[in-house]
């Protein structure tokens, strides 16, 4: 199974204006078809006459062709997610900085010693620390942060709960078995060492376990393997493990693809009257996985009011049910799955 993650827009809220979204969006695609999506993808830029299928080179017509293409194909699923300086308050960030190394540090504390060196992933616990905090040398920069720590692993988690959904089934087990989570490079290409060890403690958060899906529920092969203790989730952590890995995106044609839906994605939310977003959003929605029972973005919010969705309504993540918009605060450090019991 492969999970590719790119994203689009600005993610440094301390300098970023809202209504200026950063976008993160995933491409999920077994392995027995992704060479043949990749295929397709390559037969898409020589038809245009491109080396990359990059959003701002291409033309209405060749936008309008991919994205109908990428909504129509039974063979992927996508999901996104996006914040700004309103959802997540730049003046609130070092407090909340501040407050998740606490939390981890107390999580760590109460932990089985062999879960603390998995979850921290062999380094010690201050070298984490001072790359939470803000104000020291080796502070992890806002926008890094926000992107990498906040948005990503909500969609890391949205992500690999899609492949659950949509590959639900006991033939789907060699796929999860060979799961890989490739993300894009680009924006921190200096930093993504780091960064693949800064996840970890975020993947353990119990905000982030799986759930089984509708039909073979606990009998899907994922949940045999990495069902938590109490029998009911699994652990986003225990899956994903070491498979994280970051890629140079012009090398990779399903992370163009996850690039191109996070640029459609961040155009309309950004730009409710632009007619070619709407008609692009509309074009790759159909493959759009829902998330917690609802189709479309998840809304990436600091602030205590659910329903609270920056002037995002337009492609906010609505619950059919209740009509209540789908918001998460970030995968705290302080859900980690180290306790006792």
């Amino acid at each position: 199974m492969r999970i590719t993650i790119d994203t689009s827009g600005p993610f440094d809220v301390a300098g970023s204006p809202p209504g200026k979204p950063g976008v993160a969006a995933a491409v999920v695609v077994s392995e027995r078809h992704a060479a043949e999506v990749e295929a397709d993808l390559r037969r898409f830029a020589t038809e245009f006459g491109v080396d990359e299928l990059h959003a701002v080179d291409l033309s209405s017509d060749q936008l309008s062709a991919l994205a109908g293409w990428a909504g129509r194909d039974s063979r992927l699923v996508w999901t996104a997610a996006l914040t700004d300086a309103a959802l997540f308050p730049a003046d609130r960030l070092d407090d909340w900085r501040e407050r998740q190394a606490v939390k981890l540090e107390e999580a760590v504390a109460r932990a089985r010693p062999e879960r603390v060196a998995e979850v921290l992933a062999g380094k010690p616990l201050d070298w984490h620390l001072r790359r939470l905090r803000a104000g020291t040398k080796t502070s992890l920069p806002v926008a890094h942060f926000v992107e990498h720590l906040y948005v990503i692993p909500r969609v890391v988690g949205d992500a690999v709960q899609a492949a659950i959904d949509v590959h639900d089934g006991p033939q789907w087990g060699d796929e999860f078995d060979a799961l890989a989570i490739a993300i894009d490079d680009s924006s921190a290409p200096d930093a993504k060492a780091q960064l693949k060890d800064l996840l970890k403690p975020t993947l353990a958060s119990r905000e982030l376990a799986l759930v089984p899906p509708r039909r073979s529920g606990l009998d899907h092969p994922l949940f045999a393997k990495h069902v938590d203790e109490k029998g009911r989730r699994a652990n986003l952590l225990s899956l994903v493990g070491d498979r994280i890995g970051y890629v140079d995106s012009t090398s990779s044609p399903l992370c163009q693809l996850a690039d191109l839906l996070a640029w459609v994605v961040r155009r309309r939310a950004a730009n409710p009257e632009d007619e070619l977003a709407a008609r692009l959003y509309r074009l790759v929605r159909p493959r759009q996985h829902g998330i917690e029972g609802a189709r479309g973005v998840r809304i990436m919010s600091m602030r205590s009011v659910p329903d609270h969705v920056g002037g995002y309504d337009h492609v906010a993540a609505v619950a059919a049910r209740s009509g209540v918009t789908v918001t998460r605060r970030a995968p705290a450090a302080s859900g980690l799955s180290t306790d006792r019991s």
